[in-house]
């Protein structure tokens, strides 16, 4: 049975606010929704239910209201190393001549505070989904993503990104790479996967082509 609950409120509030009564309607059912999930009166399935949306849905805007689906414990965090990390460190141990993160004194290595969205896109590998995670969490970030789903999905959170090539191409114009044909020799040694149309893009966009 569905049932009806009526508040009263003055124009005032939909003046401090901003909104039209319908949407301080729509905001009001998702707080409430919200609030009863995160205090653990009602399960994520019945507070999407609630907020009147899918729960996929719900469980990406709990984000913007600061709630997590995962909490973890400092200690949990501290011992919770960050997937990208380990894909690099499986791959040294496959012997693909990968660099120390260590040794990169530029790179600051952050986990996944927020983990609302890993268990949403069962189809992406742990890295792609946690720097998804992470573009949600940090501000004006700029995702590299080559993996064309994981594309699509930033794209739908409205997410900056750039592929491996984009990257390359900005390198050589900022005066950091000499040039980026090598790379890509090395890339492609490495079964990075590039087609030979676009791999003859990005040289033409190089000024390699010969």
């Amino acid at each position: 049975m569905r049932r009806t609950l009526t508040i009263e409120y003055g124009d005032d509030v939909l003046l401090a606010l901003g909104l039209s009564p319908e949407q301080f309607s729509e905001e009001a059912k998702l707080l409430v929704a919200v609030k009863l999930y995160e205090l653990g009166r009602l399960s994520s399935g019945a507070a999407a239910r609630l907020a009147g949306i899918p729960k996929p849905l719900f469980l990406t805007k709990l984000a913007d209201y600061g709630v997590d689906t995962f909490r973890l414990t400092e200690e949990e965090l501290r011992q919770d190393l960050a997937s990208v990390v380990e894909e690099l460190e499986e791959g040294r141990r496959r012997s693909v001549p990968l660099p120390t993160l260590a040794d990169l004194s530029w790179l600051q290595v952050r986990t996944v505070r927020n983990r609302t969205l890993l268990p949403l896109v069962t189809h992406l590998g742990d890295g792609e989904k946690e720097v998804l995670a992470l573009g949600r969490e940090l501000s004006d970030a700029l995702l590299l993503l080559d993996d064309r789903d994981a594309r699509r999905h930033a794209h739908a959170l409205e997410l900056e990104i750039s592929g491996t090539l984009g990257v390359l191409l900005l390198a050589k114009e900022r005066g950091i790479l000499d040039a980026v044909r090598p790379v890509l020799d090395r890339l492609q040694a490495l079964r990075f996967r590039l087609d030979a149309s676009t791999r003859q893009s990005v040289l033409e966009l190089a000024g390699e082509v010969t």
